[in-house]
């Protein structure tokens, strides 16, 4: 069983074989908007939104929502108009990178002292493998209260024997939770969870399965893979099957190893409106341009990927012939190349890619953070 609930303090350290993986699983809860409570504490309490566009008239997309936002109606990939029509009283902030770069790379710092083999996913989660809990534990509570009280950031933490299920863990224990799977409890703790716990499992997905009878994950787990791949494909099924048993082999991919840099967002539903999917994308280019230049990179190549409510899964790229890093021209790419190959279906998953990696070059001027154009431009429309 899970040990640790959401809210509460760390668990007991939980018996753990040695060599069984321990992964650990941080995500730093509403974290925009945590950043500017901690710059104005007269926040606290309040629904907050910190906004992509704000400055351009206040027409901006949502990218980030206090809890108190969260409970009227207010979640990220909204626009301001509906944001604002179900909460009157939010205090819309507009987003600042420069700001909220260097809270995460003070986080990424505490999670490096704890093991070499960290896997930073986004500007505020990250992978962490521990060489196993006996030695870590101590270290990972101090890491945890630094987090929480010396930076004033609220975090939640899981912790299992693979990514999938301790990212599920984090979900689950969310905010400020600290969840613990112990090794072989996977299946148990999963099996009561609904379907669409799982990554990639949205409302249609999710609707397909619950017509053949399956609405939990323990109801998934049992059920033969090769019935569902007349609905999925046998890949799908497959990987369904499995990832509803907790069974994830999948690596960390420290960033010293990184061949490529992403970052992704899914949809609760088919999303066609272009200017919310170009204000996603302008926050993925800065979140990308801050992790290229936190390991001294710059890239060669821009992909994007969408995935359509289909299933089918759209992926374009471009190679420039100089090298990138800044926000504005990644973003640039990434809008080019959607008003290229989008045919403005309904999309589920968005995705930017940034690979070709090597050293920054010795004297070159490559700005993190410049100034992005407020709208979106005609060529990304």
């Amino acid at each position: 069983m899970a040990a640790g609930l959401p809210g509460e303090g760390m668990a007991a350290e939980p018996p753990w074989p040695a060599d069984a993986r321990c992964i650990v699983h941080m995500d730093l809860d509403c974290f925009y908007a945590s950043v500017e409570r901690l710059q104005d504490p007269s926040l606290q309490g309040r629904p907050v939104a910190v906004v992509m566009g704000l400055e351009a008239g206040g027409r901006g997309v949502v990218t980030s929502a206090t809890y108190e936002a969260r409970a009227l109606g207010v979640h990220s990939a909204q626009t301001l108009v509906e944001a604002r029509r179900r909460c009157p009283d939010l205090v819309a902030l507009p987003v600042r990178h420069a700001l909220y770069s260097d809270y995460s790379r003070q986080v990424m710092r505490l999670l490096h002292c704890l093991s070499p083999r960290v896997q930073q996913l986004s500007i505020d989660e990250a992978f962490v493998e521990l060489a196993g809990p006996h030695t870590a534990w101590p270290a990972l509570a101090a890491a945890r209260h630094a987090i929480m009280q010396d930076l004033g950031l609220p975090c939640s933490f899981g912790i299992a024997t693979s990514k999938l299920v301790a990212k599920i863990a984090t979900r689950q224990g969310k905010p400020r939770g600290f969840v613990v799977v112990p090794p072989g409890s996977e299946a148990a703790y999963l099996m009561p969870l609904p379907v669409g716990s799982l990554w990639g499992v949205g409302p249609r997905t999710r609707a397909r399965l619950q017509e053949q009878g399956v609405t939990t994950l323990g109801e998934l787990a049992v059920r033969d893979p090769t019935a569902l791949a007349a609905t999925f494909g046998p890949r799908r099924a497959m990987e369904l099957h499995r990832q509803a048993q907790g069974i994830d082999d999948s690596p960390l991919v420290t960033e010293r190893r990184y061949q490529s840099i992403s970052a992704e967002h899914t949809f609760g539903h088919g999303e066609a409106d272009a200017r919310k999917l170009w204000a996603l994308y302008r926050e993925m280019a800065a979140d990308l341009a801050q992790r290229l230049a936190q390991q001294e990179l710059v890239a060669r190549t821009v992909g994007i990927k969408m995935r359509l409510e289909d299933w089918t899964l759209l992926t374009r790229e471009r190679t420039v012939p100089d090298f990138l890093s800044d926000a504005p021209r990644l973003a640039a790419i990434a809008g080019e190349l959607m008003r290229e190959h989008w045919q403005r279906r309904p999309i589920r998953l968005i995705g930017l890619r940034v690979s070709g990696l090597c050293p920054k070059p010795d004297g070159s001027q490559l700005a993190l953070y410049a100034t992005m154009p407020a709208e979106l431009p005609e060529r990304a429309v």
